[in-house]
């Protein structure tokens, strides 16, 4: 059994609405979507799978102080036949361009990718990639789709 916990300082949840967080679309204040995002989603699917794994998902929070949730899940040990082999082929000489918003997943797999001596190009948007690929040379691409 692991457990963890994770805290923050942010607006709190007052007790009458720390159940109902753990509910499906529901959050502590209908105008948090408004103010901080999110589907009401979260929690519901995080309480479903610590209850999958034995475990628990606890809230103890004061409004204006932040909320420190509380998890519990209880995980097996992993055979050796179970560990999967490395996706990406070692250096085949194919480049790969990694295309992503969010700046450390771009980092992530761009060392990922490197590691297997596969030369990795990055670019934040749609509209950068298809520039990069405009700039490189076409001989040795491949033509299929």
């Amino acid at each position: 059994m692991i457990s963890f916990e994770v805290s923050d300082t942010g607006i709190g949840i007052p007790a009458e609405k720390r159940d109902q967080i753990f509910e499906a679309f529901a959050q502590a204040d209908s105008s948090m979507t408004r103010r901080y995002g999110g589907t009401g989603l979260g929690l519901t699917i995080a309480k479903h799978f610590c209850e999958m794994m034995e475990g628990t998902i606890r809230v103890v929070s004061e409004p204006g102080v932040g909320s420190c949730f509380r998890v519990t899940a209880r995980f097996g040990l992993q055979n050796a036949g179970a560990v999967s082999e490395t996706v990406v082929p070692a250096g085949d000489g194919m480049p790969v361009l990694v295309v992503t918003g969010n700046a450390l997943t771009r980092e992530i797999l761009t060392d990922q990718i490197s590691v297997r001596s596969v030369r990795a190009d990055r670019a934040q948007t749609g509209s950068d990639a298809l520039a990069l690929c405009a700039r490189r040379p076409s001989a040795g691409t491949r033509t299929d789709t």
